[in-house]
């Protein structure tokens, strides 16, 4: 079988030979889907409670990041964290959850996705590389509103190539380098912060691939 090169843009340097790990199901279709008005609280509970979830989580991240990598890189999972506590963006889901009566889980994949399609259009680099932030808090909030487990790397038993659509940086920060021996992904860019993080890492990394 003859051998198939990919090329994308180099963001970590280093040589990986081995097994590959596809990660799959990280992209969730959701229905859009309206609640009566009896139920309107019902779903504010459920999306601040994700919230709050999805903070806890991102601290203990962060707590780690600090420790392994210091306090500057750790500071790139703070973005998530202001997103989470923005009072405009909070607002924007709550009305559509109130005012459109959309479900949470509708509520917050369609304002999160419209957000990062405006970034990802950006003539800026930098603006555009931020989608993958908003990208990556919407699949977090999203696990707690359906309940649904993503697939769990903490489980492989031996070293993978990870290969995925995209990686968000909670997710690159928290891979165990134990087991994830490098990654690639369709998407992403040199000045991503998930860029950033396979680099401080030492994780051989190629994003773009497209």
């Amino acid at each position: 079988r003859p051998m198939v090169v990919l090329k994308g843009i180099p963001v970590s340097p280093g040589v990986y030979i081995g097994e590959a790990f596809l990660l799959e199901g990280e992209e969730v279709r959701i229905p859009e889907r309206f609640v009566p008005a009896e139920k309107m609280d019902q779903e504010v509970q459920r999306f601040e409670e994700a919230c709050k979830k999805v903070e806890v989580q991102l601290g203990q991240i962060k707590a780690v990041t600090e420790t392994q990598l210091g306090p500057n890189l750790a500071g790139i999972l703070s973005v998530q964290v202001q997103l989470l506590r923005d009072p405009s963006l909070r607002q924007r889901i709550l009305d559509r959850i109130g005012k459109d009566s959309f479900s949470a889980e509708y509520a917050v994949a369609k304002t999160l996705r419209d957000l990062a399609k405006v970034m990802a259009n950006s003539e800026s680099p930098v603006i555009a590389q931020r989608a993958s932030d908003i990208f990556d808090l919407e699949k977090r909030l999203l696990r707690e509103l359906l309940g649904e487990q993503r697939e769990d790397l903490t489980h492989l038993q031996r070293p993978v190539a990870l290969i995925a659509h995209d990686l968000g940086p909670s997710q690159t920060a928290a891979l165990d380098r134990n087991r994830i021996r490098a990654f690639a992904t369709d998407v992403g860019g040199r000045t991503s912060h998930t860029a950033i993080l396979a680099r401080a890492h030492e994780i051989p990394a190629v994003l773009g691939l497209e």
